[in-house]
């Protein structure tokens, strides 16, 4: 999930594709030979809490993982996490004739934090859903689905060669055919906002850009 910044009460949503990671786990059997009924999954959420009062300011940090464990096409969650965090921030007290009322700060990060742990428990069963994720993360998931026995998803592409000549394709059809016709695996980088697929053949490298002002285009173009 790219990094996402809310304002005041807000929860997130997670789409799981339980098919893909069913397809993941098959893959990864016959090739190594080794599988089991049941796999684990970890959902992780950072939430960095800015919360700006009359008294001072809170700044917190906190890191929360949801639990799962996925047995063929169900996927049980653990417990739901909550974190909360009480403290104070100096001021000053206003009396009055009858008593001295304190003034109080609510503990803001522990309910934003709440928050996002009850939109973990928002999933998909059965695919992913466009509505939250950007037509390039769509696509590129259906390319990963459909390309699955010929691309390889890295961390970082391979560097350029000063004498490497790039040719860049019209599309991941045409980059995936050069592939087959080469023998070679497509690797597949996603950045934020892009995507990027290449094959490296010697010194010449085929190369496919998916990016999402070029979704924007042509969907504009049909």
């Amino acid at each position: 999930m790219p990094k996402t910044k809310k304002e005041g009460n807000f929860s997130i949503s997670f789409p799981i594709d339980i098919h893909y990671f069913s397809e993941v786990i098959d893959a990864i059997q016959k090739e190594t030979g080794a599988g089991g009924g049941a796999y684990n999954l970890k959902v992780k959420a950072d939430v960095h809490t800015v919360a700006k009062t009359d008294l001072g300011t809170v700044d917190e940090v906190y890191s929360q993982t949801l639990e799962g464990k996925l047995e063929g096409n169900t996927l049980t969650f653990g417990k739901e996490p909550s974190q909360s965090q009480s403290g104070s921030i100096g001021g000053t007290n206003v009396a009055s004739s009858s008593r001295r009322d304190s003034l109080k700060v609510p503990a803001f990060a522990g309910l934003i934090v709440a928050l996002v742990a009850l939109g973990f428990l928002s999933w998909n069963q059965a695919r992913l859903k466009p509505a939250g994720i950007n037509a390039v993360e769509v696509e590129a998931a259906r390319a990963r689905k459909k390309y699955k026995q010929v691309m390889v998803d890295i961390e970082e592409l391979p560097e350029v060669k000063p004498n490497e000549t790039v040719i860049t394709v019209g599309s991941l059809d045409d980059l995936v055919r050069i592939a087959d016709d080469l023998v070679k695996p497509v690797l597949h980088r996603g950045e934020e906002r892009r995507h990027i697929y290449c094959t490296v053949d010697g010194l010449v490298r085929y190369q496919y850009v998916n990016r999402a002002e070029d979704s924007a285009e042509s969907k504009t173009a049909s």
